[in-house]
């Protein structure tokens, strides 16, 4: 309740986000928290596991350094499947935690910091518009 509809891209109303639930919160920190902890134990366990393990590296903590690492150790398609997934896992976590609390989150911005609440929406008007090419030059 109380939560506004954002304009889409060609400047029509989208619908508003649906009420939260009160346990989703749990999972999105649950989430959040297992995907941290995991990356952790892959950086701290990297130099044993590039050789033994590389799929399990990978699927703990796909980063630039442990895929160039593991490149030649494992097939192809493994190898871009198991680290695609990886280095896209927490993307929608984060996009849901946006789409349900970015009116809180940018009112309560507001109440602290007009002037900072201010530039955050215009940045935000500025990657709005400039989401497709975005997605091109950094995705995930």
């Amino acid at each position: 309740g109380g939560r506004l509809g954002r304009l889409g891209p060609e400047g029509q109303p989208t619908p508003a986000p649906p009420a939260l639930p009160l346990t989703l919160p749990l999972y999105f920190t649950a989430a959040i928290v297992a995907l941290t902890v995991a990356g952790k134990a892959g950086d701290a366990l990297a130099p044993g596991m590039v050789v033994s393990a590389p799929t399990l590296l990978l699927a703990l903590n796909a980063n630039d350094l442990h895929l160039a690492l593991t490149a030649n150790l494992m097939p192809r398609v493994p190898w871009m499947v198991v680290g695609m997934l990886r280095r896209l896992a927490e993307d929608p976590v984060f996009f849901l935690i946006g789409w349900w609390y970015r009116d809180d989150a940018m009112r309560w911005l507001a109440s602290r910091s007009p002037a900072l609440g201010r530039k955050v929406a215009k940045v935000e008007s500025f990657f709005r518009r400039a989401s497709y090419a975005a997605v091109i030059v950094e995705p995930g």
